[in-house]
């Protein structure tokens, strides 16, 4: 029975260890003849123990994977970056250029100012896209700009439905994601000490109608 805590490690029993295990342990009390088969009563009680151990054994192995903070997540990762002086790497924000048709002159305000709110789309998973830079149209035409999503993380697949601001001059918004370093800084561990980008790529096209 390898269930052990040591200097090395947690290492806990596997499915096929606990079956042998009860097995040897059924004929052992009922004899070698007894039927084990999984559509058996007698096969069935035994994987019911068997799968509430390994219920209980994966919930240690989670528990004792948060002391180490390439595993932790959430509010533990929290404390054992704090605990081994380090800081976890901060959640970075998918963008994506959007292709604007516009039928007027007009100014849109975006992300690098505050005295205006910037403009923001949505797509049908619910995700919020702000204009990342200030810009100003000087005429009716097709403009691409940057567009960075609210919410850190890696999204894609999704299409832009409806504008947050109601403004008539928008005819078409296509687009093409790009990702940027894109993770969740609440559940996933850090690259700790490390700034990284992620060039790879993903598309999806958003409309708004």
């Amino acid at each position: 029975m390898p269930n052990t805590l040591s200097s090395t490690g947690l290492v806990t029993n596997t499915q096929a260890e606990w079956i042998t295990y009860f097995s040897n342990a059924y004929k052992s009390i009922y004899g070698s003849d007894i039927n084990l088969d999984q559509d058996s009563p007698d096969g069935q009680m035994m994987m019911i123990y068997i799968q509430a151990l390994l219920d209980m054994t994966d919930l240690l192995t989670q528990i004792y994977n948060q002391f180490d903070p390439d595993y932790a997540i959430g509010n533990v990762l929290d404390q054992r970056v704090a605990i081994n002086g380090i800081q976890r790497q901060a959640g970075t924000h998918t963008v994506t250029n959007i292709t604007l048709v516009v039928t007027k002159a007009l100014n849109l305000y975006g992300a690098d100012q505050s005295v205006y709110s910037a403009y923001t789309v949505a797509d049908n998973q619910g995700n919020q896209w702000q204009l990342l830079t200030s810009v100003v149209i000087g005429a009716a035409g097709t403009y691409v700009y940057a567009f960075e999503a609210v919410e850190p993380g890696a999204i894609c697949q999704c299409l832009i439905l409806s504008q947050l601001q109601s403004l008539l001059f928008w005819e078409l918004i296509v687009s093409t994601i790009r990702q940027h370093t894109p993770h969740l800084e609440s559940t996933k561990s850090p690259t700790l000490n490390l700034e990284s980008e992620d060039r790879s790529q993903c598309h999806c096209h958003r409309k708004v109608i």
